[in-house]
């Protein structure tokens, strides 16, 4: 296996979100802590429902939320992946396929970053009213 070679670079590539995925949901903290995967919470009739975001708690996660999180940054990783593709000038791409990874990365980076922002509403309330 060569330096240029493809299939070497994306089994790199792979490994590299392989690993971002599992670090940034918190892998760490989960074998460390074992929290739970869903927590319980009753409601005004005393039902018990589950609870996906711990919330109130910055420093504490269930595992289910550490891993949609992590599922978020990945998406928004893969974004500016496909943002670079794009203005890779030394690569010859059809305009519509490099028309799709400019409108695919940039929608894909705008819902990840508004998506994390609901889910740090969901877990702080007052997040973001200054």
């Amino acid at each position: 296996m060569s330096v240029g070679d493809p299939i070497g670079g994306s089994i790199g590539l792979s490994l590299v979100l392989i690993s971002y995925f599992l670090f940034s949901s918190g892998i760490v903290y989960d074998f460390t802590v074992k929290p739970p995967a869903t927590g319980k919470v009753a409601d005004e009739y005393g039902n018990i429902k589950p609870q996906v975001f711990m919330t109130g708690k910055v420093n504490g996660q269930f595992i289910y939320e550490g891993l949609a999180a992590a599922l978020l940054f990945l998406v928004g990783a893969a974004g500016f992946l496909a943002l670079d593709r794009a203005g890779d000038k030394d690569r010859i791409l059809r305009p519509f396929v490099r028309q799709a990874l400019l409108y695919g990365g940039g929608t894909a980076i705008v819902t990840a970053l508004f998506s994390l922002e609901m889910f740090m509403r969901f877990k702080l309330p007052s997040f973001g009213k200054w």
